[in-house]
């Protein structure tokens, strides 16, 4: 059921999962996040009706702006230390040239009904701060900042601390960042909190803390229909939640490792291959 303001544009197009939300900064990550984390926003907006949310990494804003946009979140948090470059698991550094949170501002004066005066901005880590920096009480956390094991649990311990295990923390990148999240869901499992953990397509992992809100939404159940890969079967046949996420992460790390060694040795055996002409194209073609 969607909350008050159905009558609306913006409402219109969240329900609806339409990029064009996106469309004043750019789409966060593959269009398949935006519309999943898109998903998200849309249950917890019906499911709580105003509510909050906290970011940790968010360079331009890009995944600020339907949160910006919309009058049912009374309160954003944007956590991000703006360095010029930071360890990255996958890339070794990753690089954010003038990064800064006043051209992010910038960006997101430019969204259409974008109410800024709810945004509190935070140039830290997560690990500098306490749960009364925060502004108000999210319900939804979006982690997408240093991506590194360290760093993914770091997040993921202090967004559960800010909401007090209840609501929902979503995971970017999380073939990246899969071991952090493991680490993560372990500390939950040692101290017997309850959490539901799945993964919506195309890189985002949700760990719902305390009462399951969001995946029995009918938005994020058309999303999970669409993403039940032979990875999630194969570890959802597990009984205990943290070992059939354990299984899907690693899984899934492991076969798209697989897939990239396979690929560099491709690459690495065509580069001793001479250049041959054939119908296909000109020489140096193949």
């Amino acid at each position: 059921m969607v909350a008050s303001g159905i009558g609306s544009a913006f409402a219109e197009h969240l329900y609806s999962l339409d990029t064009v939300l996106f469309r004043a900064i750019y789409t966060p990550g593959h269009r398949e996040d935006a519309r999943s984390l898109l998903a998200l926003h849309a249950a917890t907006r019906s499911e709580y009706h105003t509510f909050g949310y906290l970011e940790i990494g968010s360079h331009l804003g890009a995944s600020l702006q339907s949160f910006v946009a919309d009058p049912l979140c009374t309160a954003i948090t944007s956590i991000d230390p703006r360095p010029a470059s930071q360890p990255d698991d996958f890339a070794g550094v990753a690089h954010y040239p003038d990064n800064s949170t006043a051209r992010m501002l910038q960006h997101l004066r430019k969204v259409a009904g974008a109410d800024l005066s709810k945004l509190l901005t935070l140039e830290t880590s997560s690990e500098y701060l306490s749960p009364s920096d925060v502004k108000g009480s999210p319900q939804l956390c979006f982690i997408d900042g240093e991506h590194t094991r360290a760093a993914a649990l770091r997040d993921g311990r202090f967004c559960r601390q800010v909401m007090r295990d209840t609501g929902a923390i979503v995971f970017h990148d999380r073939r990246i960042v899969a071991r952090g999240i493991v680490d993560f869901l372990a500390d939950l499992d040692r101290e017997a909190v309850h959490f539901v953990a799945y993964p919506l397509p195309s890189e985002l992992f949700v760990v719902e803390l305390g009462q399951t809100r969001l995946l029995t939404a009918p938005i994020v159940i058309a999303r999970r229909s669409r993403y039940v890969t032979s990875v999630w079967k194969w570890a959802a046949g597990r009984r205990d939640p943290a070992r059939a996420a354990r299984a899907f992460l690693m899984g899934e790390t492991a076969v798209r490792r697989h897939a990239h060694d396979a690929k560099r040795a491709y690459m690495a055996l065509r580069r001793t291959l001479p250049f041959r002409r054939d119908a296909s194209g000109p020489a140096g073609e193949t």
